[in-house]
């Protein structure tokens, strides 16, 4: 059986705003229920994604990797939370397929103690992603943090090199494609509107999200 895990990586209750706004994107439900249509035979997971939610990919990662009837990941583009995913199983990259690997984003406001405190979770988000490369690789923590530390671009023989994939395929595949991440301001607002059933505001919030586009 065969699952695409392809856009951007998302939590469950963001994909039904992602696919109003036509965004491909995939969710640990998608790949829950392909799994469980798979019903313990062999899967093909072919990833095509630059990443997304963090979260959302370990749920993936770890749902792939508890799964039991064997998997074999197709690479053609992983990066960041697409990444950890592409550690799950036995691989296989496109001759022009890449990685990429970092550390995790995100926000934070309030005093010097909020700052400290955003810091230290973030420092142990990384620890946690850094097991999923050091555990399919066999590199030490020191060597994966320092990859992740540049924001490291790998191509498919260098990715074999390092023990993060495990061959190079054959044929021809395309090149990948970006993550489409949308504001979390419009997803929270599309999302109160889903729960209001209010068409018009719908419709308002897709005109907003188009004139953001043009002002980027």
């Amino acid at each position: 059986m065969k699952l695409n895990i392809k856009g951007t990586i998302v939590p469950n209750d963001y994909k039904h705003v992602y696919d109003y706004f036509g965004i491909e994107s995939t969710s640990a439900k998608d790949v829950s229920d392909a799994l469980d249509a798979a019903n313990g035979q062999p899967l093909e997971v072919y990833i095509n994604s630059g990443g997304g939610y963090v979260r959302a990919g370990n749920e993936i990662y770890t749902l792939l990797s508890e799964y039991g009837g064997g998997v074999n990941i197709k690479i053609i583009f992983a990066a960041s939370a697409a990444s950890i995913i592409a550690m799950a199983g036995h691989s296989a990259i496109s001759p022009v397929g890449q990685l990429m690997i970092h550390n995790v984003a995100s926000t934070a406001e309030g005093d010097y103690r909020a700052m400290h405190h955003a810091g230290d979770v973030l420092e142990t988000a990384n620890d946690s992603l850094a097991n999923a490369y050091m555990r399919k690789s066999g590199k030490t923590r020191d060597e994966i943090r320092a990859m992740m530390d540049a924001e490291t671009w790998i191509t498919a023989q260098r990715a074999v090199e390092l023990g993060l994939v495990d061959e190079i395929m054959g044929g021809d595949l395309v090149a990948g494609l970006g993550t489409e991440l949308l504001p979390d301001s419009v997803i929270q607002k599309t999302l109160a509107m889903f729960r209001a059933d209010k068409s018009a505001e719908l419709a308002q919030a897709e005109t907003d999200y188009q004139n953001l586009l043009k002002k980027e």
